[in-house]
């Protein structure tokens, strides 16, 4: 992951799910909005850091095969939500930085606060583990514009 990586989070993030679905046997996917806003850089390196965290958690921990990445778009806010199909985490509804784990899902936490959001794990509705981090983006920086002099 690339801290100033001016591509857009869409693209990093297919690019991650690939490179974890080559590295693991676990099945990946990624789902996203048709058409996402362009986003603050360092919005972008928090969704994709959130997104490595909570893949490495559920290929680490839970026992997963399968686990499904969805960015979307509602209105002015932006939500990631990471399913994995393994154990659980067995902490019912939390949010991470109240977790008795490690530093991961209290970085996932301090990473979406910092960007006015929240971010809860909890047990999914039958197994597995489910990661909710949102944040608005309307409030984030314009991007600068660089024109070259030729």
């Amino acid at each position: 992951m690339k801290q100033n990586d001016k591509r857009p989070v869409a693209v990093q993030l297919r690019e991650l799910v690939s490179h974890f679905n080559a590295l693991l046997p676990h099945d990946l996917s990624l789902a996203t909005s048709a058409r996402l806003p362009e986003l603050a850089n360092q919005l972008r390196t928090d969704i994709v850091a959130v997104a490595t965290e909570a893949i490495t958690n559920a290929a680490k921990y839970s026992g997963a095969t399968h686990i499904d990445l969805d960015l979307q778009v509602e209105g002015d806010t932006l939500r990631l939500v990471i399913v994995d199909d393994g154990i659980g985490i067995g902490i019912g509804s939390q949010r991470p930085t109240d977790a008795q784990g490690g530093n991961g899902l209290r970085n996932m936490a301090r990473r979406a606060e910092r960007n006015g959001g929240t971010c809860s794990v909890f047990d999914g509705p039958t197994r597995g583990t489910v990661v909710q981090w949102v944040v608005p983006f309307t409030n984030q920086p314009a991007p600068a514009i660089h024109l070259d002099a030729q």
